[in-house]
C-alpha cells in the first residue's frame, strides 16, 4: 500500500500473518513475512530442513510491511486511521506490549476511530476446564476419549488435556523457536476492557464474530471462537 499519499483512507492490519487484505496497511514482524521477501534464503532454509514444514506451506504476501510494532510503534502519523483490526496478536505480547499497541492504537486513530481485537477468551478456557475437572471427579471416561487415545487410563487424559503450559517449547531448536511465538497471556472481556481504558479509550464494547461496521470483515475474520472487543477513540 502506497503511503506516499494523504492518510485519509489508511487502513491497519496488525500481525496480519497470511490474511493481508487488499487496500490495507498490513503490518507483521514474524520471519515468515521477512522469508516472503526473500525467496532464496527461504528456499535454502527449506533445503537445510531447519525449520517445521509449517514455514513453507504458509502464504504470506510479499508487501507485507515488516514493523514490531510494540517496539517502534505504528509507522503512521497521529489521527490518521479510521480502522485498525488486531486479530490473535494482543496474547502472545506482555501486559506491558500489550498497552504500548493499544496507546499507539489510540495516537493513531481519528476521533471516532475503531480499534477491533481479536484474541483467545479467557471464559471459554475457564469453562472448558472446569468440564474436565468435572469429568475426572466423576470418572466420566467418555468425556475425555475426546482428546486422547482409548488405552491410556482417565487420570492421564486427564493430565494431557488440561495442559496450559503456555511455555512449553523444550521440543524445539532454538532456530525453531524464532517462528514460534507462545501466547503469553488469556484475556476476558472485563480484563481486555480494563487495558484499553487505561489506554485511553473510552467506549470499549464486546462484539461477535463479523458483526461490525468495519470494512472487508468478511475476509479478515477466520476465527468464530475467540474474543471479540471494539473500542472507539
Amino acid at each position: 500500500m502506497n503511503l506516499n499519499n494523504k492518510y485519509n483512507d489508511i487502513k491497519i492490519n496488525i500481525g496480519c500473518g497470511q490474511i493481508a487484505a487488499d487496500g490495507w496497511f498490513n503490518l507483521d514482524k514474524s520471519p515468515n513475512a521477512l522469508l516472503a521477501k526473500h525467496k532464496i534464503i527461504r528456499k535454502i532454509i527449506k533445503k537445510l530442513s531447519i525449520v517445521p514444514a509449517s514455514v513453507f506451506e504458509a502464504n504470506y504476501r510479499s508487501d507485507i510491511k515488516i514493523v514490531d510494532v510494540h517496539k517502534r510503534g505504528l509507522p503512521v502519523p497521529d489521527n490518521s486511521t479510521s480502522w485498525i483490526y488486531c486479530s490473535h496478536v494482543i496474547g502472545h505480547m506482555s501486559r506491558d506490549q500489550a498497552l504500548n499497541l493499544a496507546n499507539e492504537c489510540l495516537r493513531a486513530l481519528k476521533p471516532g476511530g475503531r480499534l477491533r481485537i481479536v484474541t483467545p477468551n479467557l471464559r471459554d478456557v475457564a469453562v472448558s476446564w472446569l468440564e474436565k475437572i468435572d469429568a475426572y471427579l466423576k470418572k466420566n471416561r467418555d468425556y475425555f476419549l475426546k482428546y486422547d487415545e482409548p488405552d491410556i487410563g482417565i487420570g492421564d487424559c486427564f493430565v494431557k488435556s488440561i495442559n496450559l503450559n503456555l511455555y512449553n517449547r523444550a521440543n524445539l531448536s532454538r532456530i525453531q523457536r524464532l517462528f514460534d511465538y507462545p501466547l503469553q497471556h488469556y484475556y476476558d472481556l472485563d480484563s481486555l476492557t480494563l487495558l484499553l481504558k487505561i489506554a485511553g479509550f473510552s467506549d470499549v464494547k464486546e462484539s461477535c464474530f463479523r458483526i461490525t461496521s468495519m470494512p472487508d470483515i468478511e475476509y479478515l475474520e477466520k476465527n468464530a471462537e475467540s474474543l471479540y472487543v471494539e473500542a472507539i477513540k
